[in-house]
């Protein structure tokens, strides 16, 4: 076998093989029994389809290579099972197991001559990090991922590359992903297509139907061989998708890409200190970049140099009322399709007419909420981005 690579992917990967390991032996004494084959020749089944699929990411293929030869042996025994055949199989691929983990001197391996409690009963040393939720907005310069994956290994290894680059919120239950969903911003789910009661498909929709998810950015990671479900998950609006949920590397780099976008600029015209105090705080933890300008002279000043995403702008304003700044806009080429949203407290039906033929995107009274803000906001930069 190959030798170890000294790293923090192989670390939190060696973790991994051994766990492994300890549910593979607990499944061979299970093998002989009516009662348990079955469920101990599944769990060996997925193990080794596992481990096919990410050993050679680490530098393993030896490993990936005996890893198939397994789960094609074992999927012939599904009828009727020979514990007498593949028990040697399943003890010679857990030696190989063993000697690349054993092979790291630093990494802990389990003690092999020990009981090895059911899966169902593994105890996993590391603490695994549980949803936190917070009540103020997180700093604008960390976003924040959740990963729900219900393997805790391959969930971690998953955070672990994440962070500290990003603020990462591991889910492994139902409920871990509820409250992690509660967590005020939130800019990427990395979902499981099984993870949970619901398949991944069905939780998107709920997702997409919820007025205060409807705009999370999801990546779906599939179980192997699902083209049905790529299809639909691309229909529903995902980021992205990966057709096997064990290519960790390959979804973390995706996920890295998609947040490392540049932010979507946002100027905010108002004359009020208080409320550009409230609209850069509000937009600013939705993960934009906010310029402002106290008055539309400043405002345009500022578009004679910048062209940013989408304009908040006062109607009522000195100087420079919020009007002219819109005709301004509109006649110039660069900047007339920039979403323009009109801050007002006084609006009628027939003015409201007006100002749209004029060229306004949306009003928005005051008082308003952030949240219906934010909302708004990002529903003009995704028709902007989708008219492009």
């Amino acid at each position: 076998m190959q030798q170890a690579r000294h790293n923090q992917v192989s670390q939190y990967y060696f973790g991994y093989l051994s766990d492994a390991v300890a549910k593979l032996e607990s499944a061979l004494p299970r093998l002989p029994s009516r009662e348990h084959s079955h469920d101990a020749l599944a769990l060996a089944t997925d193990i080794a389809h596992r481990i096919k699929g990410n050993a050679a990411m680490y530098g393993y293929s030896e490993l990936g290579l005996s890893a198939a030869k397994l789960e094609t042996l074992l999927r012939t025994q599904e009828k009727n099972i020979d514990a007498a055949l593949i028990a040697p199989k399943i003890e010679t691929f857990i030696g190989d197991i063993k000697n690349i983990c054993q092979g790291l001197g630093n990494v802990e391996t389990p003690a092999w001559g020990k009981h090895i409690p059911t899966p169902d009963t593994l105890t996993i040393k590391k603490p695994i990090q549980k949803p936190v939720i917070q009540e103020t907005a997180r700093p604008s310069d960390r976003k924040s991922i959740i990963v729900a994956y219900r393997d805790i290994w391959l969930c971690d290894l998953m955070a672990s590359l994440l962070e500290p680059e990003f603020n990462v919120i591991s889910c492994n239950t139902e409920n871990e992903l509820a409250l992690a969903l509660r967590f005020p911003v939130i800019d990427m789910l990395v979902l499981e297509h099984s993870f949970g009661d619901v398949c991944g498909i069905e939780r998107i929709k709920t997702l997409k139907a919820s007025r205060k998810t409807n705009k999370l950015p999801i990546f779906l990671a599939l179980d192997p061989n699902s083209p049905d479900e790529i299809a639909e998950a691309i229909s529903l609006g995902v980021e992205g998708f990966a057709e096997d949920k064990h290519e960790i590397l390959d979804i973390v780099n995706s996920t890295k890409g998609f947040l490392k976008q540049p932010a979507k600029r946002v100027l905010v015209v108002d004359d009020d200190p208080v409320v550009r105090e409230i609209l850069t705080h509000a937009l600013k933890s939705a993960g934009m970049t906010v310029d402002t300008a106290k008055d539309g002279l400043d405002a345009l000043n500022y578009l004679s140099e910048e062209e940013p995403d989408l304009v908040l702008l006062d109607r009522f304003m000195p100087r420079l009322e919020g009007g002219t700044v819109l005709y301004e806009i509109q006649q110039k080429i660069n900047l007339k399709s920039i979403p323009v949203l009109i801050l007002t407290s006084m609006v009628n039906q027939g003015e409201a007419q007006s100002w749209f033929a004029r060229g306004a995107a949306d009003f928005i009274p005051k008082p308003f909420d952030p949240e219906e803000v934010i909302m708004r906001v990002k529903q003009h930069l995704d028709r902007r981005q989708s008219a492009r």
